[in-house]
């Protein structure tokens, strides 16, 4: 009973430690390190205002920035993100120029942002919409949304995938029974209610009515119906939007249940990557490779086989239902009364891709529906992804050739991820701000850091001791020190020893080895991959002094 006693509470700190840790103590704050923000230009943008609506939500968040279109123009970043820069030249020194056709860099499209899921070294990455603007329901919450984490659009898909979803039997979706003081209604079977983990949340996305996202066929015979009442939205208050079309008055996240197919949309998606894994690439450089219309579609195909996966290697997908959305104006609609000669034209390439979409979607979906995997490959989302390559390879009839060139991409970004993963890939961005690389008088070209929770006197040492060796390449993972734990200061002269200094937040009542563990992994690879040759990790009581006659000229050497 004792050993059975102990083995609960182990697994019951671990739990706390982990994912649980910011539930538990209310610091939501510690949510900020677990994102990689996704950022693509466009190819013609010359500056990124449009994130200026998003600094209250992403400010303490780490920003990936791909840069599409010409690499040599210049981009205008807001002073207050932190972020890293690629452009088409770094993308492909990184990945090889036979392999730059799976990121699509020169066009306006998002499938550059496969490459910032695969620079990404956070667990959570979310795709942010250049088009879109974050709003709430009410004038009360859009004020709050910058103080308040419960209208924090990214943490409350952090709070979504980090709860488990239930996809194997339907319950009341407005009762969320992984809630402090909730649990499940009568009923659910007990054997059910560890649920699977959640890899993917899609938010609310309301449109402007120029931005409504139909297929070309309902635009002709409905769309002036549909946008009738969208058109209220430039004419009323966001506090009135409850009249168009309300999202829930609370977070409520609904699984999708198994065996169901669901249509991924990137205007409000975030990612578990590390349970994704090689999984996660958007699939529209294909329609590069193969003149196939269907392939503008390529989100919704997207979804469908991460669908396929997840309900094979067991991870959820949740659709968010919340008092904070997101408001799309991307005018991508065609003037469909009276088309000049050249929208006439693009028009009518639309409608034909639509018609081909139409035929060809149904057998689609067939194959996706009735895919069956292997049990060789049920715990392991690269075996599964393999695999599914295999299968569309097989594939028979009218879609053969679409499945073919998707297979063809999906093994393409695996091996690339496996290469990222093996550290065989070498990542470095154009420019960045709030993490910086080693000065060239920095002839040793190493780096050391250390986690410190109110070490006022050993970190002084360590500094003093340390900045002898390795001077300008000190970092200092602050954890909420200081008498008061939100202004989290350590009292040490910074400027005397030119550390960096960068501030986490999680468990107050202690520093869970996990956290410690996943946080100093992290650090380690980002100042690899800012051009660092070595890195060293030690306690702020921990010196590392060589000895003076095999290395006279000290750890330097």
């Amino acid at each position: 009973q004792h050993e059975k006693k102990g083995s609960n509470a182990e697994k019951k700190r671990l739990e706390e430690s982990l994912s649980s840790q910011f539930e538990k103590h209310q610091d939501e704050r510690s949510i900020d390190a677990l994102f990689d923000i996704i950022v693509l230009t466009g190819n013609t943008s010359m500056n990124l205002q449009f994130l200026d609506p998003w600094k209250s939500w992403i400010m303490n968040m780490h920003v990936i920035i791909i840069q599409q279109g010409d690499p040599s123009r210049f981009i205008n970043i807001p002073p207050w993100v932190e972020f890293e820069l690629y452009t088409k030249n770094d993308v492909q020194k990184a990945v090889g120029p036979q392999n730059m056709w799976i990121f699509d860099i020169d066009s306006d499209t998002a499938q550059a942002a496969s490459f910032g899921f695969l620079v990404a070294d956070r667990e959570l990455v979310y795709l942010l919409d250049r088009h879109s603007i974050p709003r709430a329901i009410s004038n009360t919450m859009q004020q709050e949304a910058g103080s308040n984490y419960r209208y924090n659009m990214l943490h409350m898909h952090a709070r979504q995938l980090l709860k488990p979803s239930l996809v194997f039997y339907f319950q009341n979706p407005t009762n969320n029974p992984y809630t402090p003081h909730s649990d499940f209604l009568r009923g659910y079977p007990y054997s059910l209610r560890d649920g699977i983990q959640t890899a993917i949340t899609i938010g609310e996305v309301i449109p402007s009515p120029q931005s409504t996202d139909h297929d070309y066929l309902t635009k002709i015979f409905k769309d002036k119906h549909i946008t009738a009442g969208l058109a209220q939205l430039n004419s009323s208050s966001f506090s009135d939007i409850k009249t168009i079309q309300a999202p829930a008055e609370r977070e409520v996240g609904i699984a999708v249940p198994l065996k169901n197919l669901f249509s991924l949309t990137i205007n409000n998606v975030a990612f578990n990557r590390k349970i994704l894994g090689p999984a996660l690439c958007l699939l529209h450089a294909v329609a590069n490779k193969l003149d196939f219309p269907v392939m503008k579609n390529y989100d919704i195909l997207t979804g469908w086989i991460l669908k396929a996966l997840g309900d094979h290697v067991g991870f959820g997908v949740k659709h968010i239902m919340s008092p904070t959305f997101l408001y799309n104006d991307n005018d991508h609609n065609l003037n469909i009364d009276g088309p000049s000669a050249t929208s006439s034209q693009s028009f009518m390439t639309e409608l034909k891709g639509d018609l081909m979409w139409i035929q060809h979607h149904e057998e689609i979906v067939r194959f996706f529906t009735s895919l069956e995997l292997s049990e060789k490959s049920r715990n392991d989302v690269g075996d599964a992804t393999r695999e599914i390559v295999q299968k569309m390879k097989a594939a028979s009839g009218t879609v053969h050739a679409v499945l073919e060139h998707v297979a063809d991409l999906m093994a393409a970004y695996q091996d690339l991820w496996n290469k990222r993963n093996a550290f065989d890939m070498k990542i470095f961005p154009v420019a960045s701000r709030a993490q910086k690389g080693p000065l060239p008088e920095n002839t040793h070209k190493c780096a050391a850091f250390t986690i410190a929770h109110n070490e006022t006197l050993m970190l002084n040492v360590w500094l003093r001791y340390y900045s002898r060796h390795l001077p300008n390449s000190l970092w200092v993972l602050n954890h909420m020190s200081g008498d008061d734990s939100e202004a989290n200061e350590i009292r040490v002269d910074k400027k005397s020893f030119n550390a960096n200094f960068v501030n986490l937040y999680g468990d107050k009542a202690g520093f869970p080895m996990g956290f410690f563990t996943s946080q100093a992994d992290l650090m380690q690879r980002r100042l690899l991959r800012l051009g660092y040759k070595c890195v060293l990790l030690s306690d702020v009581d921990e010196m590392i002094v060589p000895d003076p006659v095999m290395y006279p000229k000290g750890l330097k050497q």
